[in-house]
Formats: C-alpha cells, sequence, structure tokens
C-alpha cells in the first residue's frame, strides 16, 4: 500500500477530501445547483481521450459541465491532442489551471499518488477536486446519465413515431376507397368511414350505435359468418348483399376478422369491403405492391453484399496507403489486386442479385478450397486487424474440387463478416482477445470449410431466427439477408450449413459441400 493510503482515502464518502477541497464544506455544483460545472483535467493519458469524447462529442448536455483546461508534460498525449483538436487550453504545468477563470473542479487522471498529494497541498481551497481513485464513481455517473439521456432521446423519437403511426392510420381510415367497418362484441357499429357512406349512402353518424345486421339483407347470413371467424380467426373475401340507403342491394366482396386490444383479448371485429367492380383496380395494386417488394428486397441484398465488399476495398486501399508512404511496391501491389478483385465482385454483384430470387445452376469450376478461403479471409483481414481483430486460417493446399467460387466465396464472407461483427459486439476481459478464425478440412467425400470466432454468441432466440428474411441483431445496419443468402449458396451446391453457439463464448458456422471432381476423359463432373 503506498504512504498515505488508508481505508478513509479509499472511500470517497469517508473522505470528503477526495471529491472536495479539504477547506470547507462540500460545494453544490452541477445541474442539481444549477450552477455549470468548470472542470480541468490533470492527466492527458486514454481516460481523458475517453471524458472528452463522453462530455463533448457525445454531447451530454443536461449535465451543464464545461471543460476548460487539460494539463499533461507530453503535449502528444491522447488527451492533450483531443484537447487542442476541440480548441480547449492545454499546458504542461497542472498549477497553471488554478489560473483559468471560473475554474471550480478538478479532476486528476494520472495514476499516481504523488501528483494527488501535490494537487490537494497546492490548489485553490474553493476548486473540488476528484482524485483518480474516485473518478471511475464520476465516469459511471456521467455513463448513466449519457444513457438516460439517449434513452430521452429514443423515448421522444418512440412518441412520435407512434403519432405517426395513429395519424398514418387514421389517414388510411378516412381516405380508404374500401369501407371500413369495425363492431363491439354486442355487435354495435363502432367505426363507419366515409367509403362506407359512398359505398351505401348512410353517414357515420347515423351508423354509429346501430347494430351491423340491420345493413344485412340477410342477418342470418351474419351470424353464420361470424361463428366461422371466431372458429378460424377471419375469413377473406365473402361474398354477400347489403342493404343500401336508398333500399338498393350493395354486392360486396367482404374480409372479415377478429378485433383484438394489446393483451390479443377479443373486443370485437373489423371488417373490410369493395365493389367487385373495384377489384380489378386493387389487383393492378397488388401486383405493384409485390413488384415494389421485389426491389425492395433486391436493394436490399444489394446493400448487403456491397458491404461485404466495402470491408475487401478497404483492407485493399490501407495497404495501398502503406505502400505508398513507405515506397514499398510490393504492398502497393497487393492492395491494388485486392482492389481490383473488389472491382471485379461488383461488375458481377448485380447481375447476380437479378437471379436471387430464382433458382440458380452453381457455375461450378476447378477450385481449391483452401485457396478460396484464404483469398476471401485477406479480403477483410486488414480492417478487422486495425480493430484489433485477430484473423487466421488454417488448412493445406490440395487438388482442386469442382464448386462455384463466387459464390462459396461470397458465403464464406458472409460468414467472416458476421464473426467479426460478433467480435466488435463482445466486451473482453484482460486475457482475452478478440478472434476469428477460419479452417478448411477435406475429407473423403466431402470439404468443410469453419468459420469460428470468441465473440458475444446467440441465444437460443436469436437462433430460432437465424434464417428469418431481414431479421438482425446488428444495431449499425444489418439487412438480415446474410445468413439467408448463404443458405440458399450452400443449397444450390447441395450441401449443409450448420452451426453451434454459446452466449458469452462464441459461435461456430460450417460449410459441408459434397466433393465433386473434373472427369479430364468426359469433361463432366464426378462425385467423390
Amino acid at each position: 500500500m503506498p504512504p498515505g493510503d488508508n481505508n478513509q482515502e479509499n472511500n470517497p464518502a469517508a473522505n470528503p477530501s477526495a471529491l472536495e477541497g479539504s477547506g470547507g464544506p462540500a460545494i453544490r455544483r452541477g445541474t442539481q445547483a444549477r450552477v455549470p460545472l468548470k472542470m480541468a483535467i490533470i492527466g492527458g493519458g486514454k481516460a481523458c481521450d475517453d471524458l472528452l469524447t463522453l462530455l463533448i462529442e457525445e454531447h451530454i448536455s443536461p449535465l451543464n459541465i464545461e471543460i476548460l483546461g487539460v494539463s499533461d508534460p507530453n503535449p502528444d498525449a491522447p488527451g492533450m491532442i483531443h484537447a487542442r483538436r476541440l480548441s480547449i487550453y492545454t499546458t504542461p504545468d497542472f498549477r497553471q489551471l488554478y489560473d483559468l477563470s471560473g475554474l471550480n473542479f478538478l479532476i486528476e487522471l494520472t495514476g499516481s499518488n504523488a501528483v494527488r498529494e501535490l494537487v490537494i497541498k497546492s490548489k485553490p481551497l474553493e476548486v473540488s477536486f476528484m482524485d483518480h481513485r474516485s473518478s471511475r464513481l464520476l465516469w459511471d455517473l456521467l455513463q448513466i446519465n449519457a444513457e438516460k439521456y439517449q434513452l430521452q432521446l429514443e423515448e421522444i423519437a418512440l412518441q412520435e413515431e407512434v403519432r405517426r403511426h395513429k395519424e398514418y392510420l387514421e389517414n388510411i381510415l378516412i381516405n380508404s376507397s374500401d369501407m371500413i367497418i369495425t363492431t363491439d362484441l354486442e355487435r354495435y357499429i363502432v367505426t363507419f368511414n366515409p367509403a362506407g357512406e359512398r359505398i351505401l349512402g348512410y353517414s357515420p353518424e347515423e351508423m354509429r350505435g346501430k347494430k351491423v345486421e340491420e345493413l344485412w339483407i340477410n342477418p342470418e347470413e351474419r351470424q353464420r359468418l361470424l361463428s366461422e371467424v371466431y372458429s378460424k380467426g377471419a375469413v377473406d373475401n365473402f361474398r354477400t348483399t347489403l342493404m343500401a340507403k336508398n333500399g338498393q342491394g350493395v354486392d360486396i366482396s367482404l374480409s372479415l376478422s377478429l378485433l383484438r386490444d394489446n393483451t390479443g383479448q377479443v373486443i370485437g371485429t373489423v371488417g373490410i369491403s369493395k365493389d367487385v367492380t373495384e377489384e380489378n383496380r386493387l389487383r393492378r395494386q397488388l401486383i405493384e405492391n409485390e413488384r415494389l417488394a421485389a426491389i425492395g428486397q433486391t436493394v436490399a441484398g444489394l446493400a448487403h453484399c456491397i458491404k461485404n465488399i466495402l470491408n475487401g476495398l478497404k483492407g485493399g486501399s490501407y495497404l495501398i496507403n502503406v505502400g505508398l508512404k513507405r515506397r514499398e511496391n510490393g504492398l502497393v501491389d497487393e492492395g491494388w489486386q485486392t482492389v481490383l478483385k473488389g472491382i471485379s465482385r461488383i461488375s458481377r454483384l448485380s447481375l447476380d442479385m437479378l437471379n436471387y430470387s430464382h433458382d440458380r445452376k452453381p457455375d461450378l469450376q476447378p477450385t481449391d478450397p483452401f485457396l478460396l478461403a484464404k483469398e476471401t479471409t485477406e479480403m477483410v483481414f486488414q480492417s478487422a486487424h486495425l480493430e484489433g481483430i485477430k484473423i487466421g486460417i488454417k488448412g493445406q493446399e490440395g487438388p482442386p474440387v469442382l464448386l462455384d467460387p463466387t459464390q462459396i466465396g461470397r458465403a464464406l464472407l458472409n460468414l467472416i463478416d458476421n464473426a467479426i461483427d460478433a467480435c466488435r459486439e463482445k466486451v473482453y476481459l484482460e486475457d482475452e482477445k478478440p478472434r476469428v478464425e477460419i479452417t478448411v478440412d477435406r475429407g473423403d467425400t466431402e470439404v468443410r470449410f469453419v468459420v469460428r470466432d470468441n465473440g458475444m454468441g446467440m441465444d437460443t432466440e436469436v437462433q430460432s431466427q437465424l434464417f428469418k428474411r431481414f431479421y438482425s441483431t446488428k444495431e449499425s445496419g444489418g439487412t438480415g439477408l446474410g445468413l439467408p443468402v448463404t443458405q440458399k449458396i450452400v443449397t444450390e451446391h447441395q450441401g449443409t450449413l450448420k452451426w453451434e453457439s454459446i452466449p458469452g463464448k462464441g459461435s461456430a458456422f460450417s460449410i459441408l459441400l459434397p466433393i465433386y471432381l473434373p472427369d479430364p476423359s468426359t469433361r463432366k463432373t464426378s462425385k467423390q
């Protein structure tokens, strides 16, 4: 234990001088006292750098904190560089911080007890003080406040989204060309939209509170329909005739279903009806909606694949930049080759996505599985390395087998990219480093590609929805198409995609492909 340390010093509540000047009572500042907290930081290391990011760049405005200065003997310390970039005063001598106008709070992040003692002895009495041993409390409080602030923003956004959805649904109800009628459990009409007035001639005011059977020429028919709805949950395109206000019958096509509240309790029925004369128009509208949905799927899949390719381009550009700076033509050539491969993949991608919704026969070519995996890994190696994620590959070169290198390469790239994302999301212990390992095993009848990571892993719920289209756990924009595309590619090769995962420990995905060998004599494919 360093000299001067004792239990009181380790307990900020028992030792107020760790948080405040020892010359008087604690001074209330911050948002609670509505007095701005004008802070200076002693120690410009990584902790200072992170604190500046949290307080300034993440805009935790409710705290009402202003950073006046940063001190560190090393002008190249990350916190000092960050402070200068933010136009915050910096000095190598922390005692010069005492002269800053309005200073009322000091925080020491050096980790040095000697610096701590010197600050306590030399600082002005009116300036509060928090040492490096108590700063963790401030950090936790700032983190809590940041999370609270973010939750508030999310709540506001959610309320705005709910309002927009409510207005949207109301606009649908008002502007719909179909007649929409809702009833309660006693079959009294609750909602009767303007389209109902146009079709039947009754105003919404006339219909509210009336029994819905009053509109039916044959009320018993409605009772039979309702019994079917309760047994099935809904009935679509039920043809019947309703009585208009002018006494004439109107032929309609009715879709009737149970209306439930947010707990799932049945509270009535909702019926949507249209004139059969509108059927052709609605069919054209449905075709258009299906076309737009297909376009949306294509665009989403295209974005996912381009994201993977961009990772390779990023690695290639990094090699080119390093080679140019070091004047090493080998690195420039290697990076340029990676960029060329990425450009080539992009040029083929549009045609591949056009065929995505159709079954396709793989373009089988003699390929060394290990070299294919190695080439795919190299596309993301540099970008992952920059983030501290180690990527390794195991296996051996061997005789070529027949497979579609473009499609299998894309499937592997999807799995590797997912593994890297899983590592990004995990907070690792000091003795553990993020790692992704690709293994290529060739047996007698099949070749196995395994992508294993020590990232977040997946719980049972996530695993049950892995191949659900557009389902994604990535907060940074995942399309949810990577694994469905990978599974489709593997299936087209008559292969199998398997996985295993332990929450908090990592995941392993395996692609198992049957080995097809080229037949030199007949130029046909033979299965081994």
